[in-house]
């Protein structure tokens, strides 16, 4: 918030009530309003104190209401800074989360959260903090689908994301390749700097038409940098299962992660890969590390532009004014009436 007078030159009229008012305290009546042919007469007509105070309570309200009328013409202003939305530029990133929703994704290795809430609840503080960008979203089981395109709307995102379920694309198996190609589509005529996938898995490619080195090859040609996280500890972990029953068993799951696949994707587009394999969602292995980490790496520089909003705020000057001018008219019609 910025105050400050948009026409300053006016402030030369200021002398104007200067003048009106050392007029109205040094001029002599020379003429009388009323004349008397006996001064007994005008003394029955004195006004007293009450009189004198009027006088000079116009003068006063006359004086200020010519002061103030003068600081409305030199346009007092409120500037106030406001950021320029740059989200939809393309100095900004484009990133698409690709998240397995594969019925794997239900086991149970980080404590009492499956990895399926875990990785939600992950990349959903990842969104928050990348105000700047555009962000999608993909899942993928043995099929992949788009549940978000490119978005600056983060809550609409975020709302997505907390609706998902291990059956939203109504298919088992893992197709990595088919996901990544999904990703890619949304990706293809980004104009952003960066262009960037992360993949969120605890498989290994065993569905789809697309392999993932052939998915991968295409990134490369797209200039997409992907990043790959493996979801899931080292060995064997358990998965909650309904039987025919309804109840609920746990069944023993082993590790499917294909580390080397995915390291070489994210060696051949430029990313890393990262493995979420701790049992304590609080360690340096963590879901959240992983994520903290990569949104370090892809922190883009954004030129900030600044706008500024106007506010005329002559009003706070004028509307006194003519509030005191319609009051002395009031006080010489009813008040204190002159004759003639």
């Amino acid at each position: 918030m910025s105050l400050f007078f948009a026409s300053p030159w006016f402030a030369l009229l200021l002398i104007v009530p200067i003048l009106y008012l050392w007029y109205s305290l040094k001029k002599k009546n020379l003429t009388p309003a009323v004349k008397f042919s006996m001064f007994s007469y005008a003394k029955k007509l004195d006004a007293g104190d009450l009189g004198k105070f009027y006088k000079y309570l116009s003068i006063f309200l006359k004086f200020f209401a010519i002061f103030l009328m003068v600081l409305g013409l030199m346009r007092l202003q409120d500037r106030t800074p406001v950021p320029v939305d740059m989200s939809n530029s393309s100095q900004g990133t484009d990133i698409v989360i690709c998240l397995d929703t594969s019925p794997s994704m239900l086991a149970l290795d980080f404590g009492k959260e499956d990895r399926l809430t875990l990785a939600k609840d992950v990349i959903s503080t990842f969104i928050k903090g990348r105000p700047n960008d555009r962000l999608g979203l993909v899942v993928f089981s043995g099929a992949s689908l788009t549940l978000c395109p490119l978005t600056v709307d983060h809550q609409a995102l975020l709302s997505m994301i907390s609706k998902i379920t291990y059956e939203i694309t109504h298919s088992d198996g893992t197709a990595i390749g088919d996901a990544i190609a999904t990703s890619l589509n949304r990706l293809k005529k980004s104009p952003a700097k960066s262009k960037v996938i992360i993949l969120v898995t605890d498989g290994s490619n065993n569905m789809g038409h697309i392999s993932p080195e052939t998915a991968s090859n295409l990134a490369v040609e797209l200039g997409v940098k992907i990043y790959t996280v493996g979801v899931g500890k080292e060995g064997k972990s358990v998965m909650p299962v309904k039987d025919p029953m309804g109840f609920t068993r746990y069944i023993p799951l082993e590790d499917s992660i294909d580390e080397p696949t995915l390291k070489e994707i994210a060696s051949k587009t430029g990313g890393e890969y990262f493995r979420a394999k701790s049992e304590k969602a609080t360690s340096s292995d963590s879901m959240a590390s992983i994520f903290s980490q990569i949104d370090s790496l892809e922190k883009t520089k954004i030129d900030k532009k600044i706008r500024y909003e106007y506010k005329e705020l002559a009003n706070i000057f004028l509307i006194p004014a003519f509030l005191m001018l319609l009051f002395d008219v009031f006080l010489s019609s009813f008040v204190f009436r002159r004759i003639p």
